[in-house]
């Protein structure tokens, strides 16, 4: 589910702006870093805080 939404908010901004992106799902990570190299996007930022992975991501 992480993936689906990402899409649907980072296809709103302006190329340049970055979406952080906040799960609780363990495999969002894995599963946004390769939606987001597939899709030519750049991942800046992957930081974990308790069960919560925070994920920001250059459009």
């Amino acid at each position: 589910m992480p993936v689906l939404r990402a899409n649907e908010e980072i296809e709103k901004l302006e190329p340049g702006s970055v979406l952080q992106v906040i799960a609780d799902d363990p495999a969002a990570e894995p599963d946004l870093q390769s939606w987001a190299k597939w899709r030519g996007y750049e991942v800046v930022e992957i930081r974990k805080e308790g069960k919560d992975v925070l994920i920001s991501i250059r459009r």
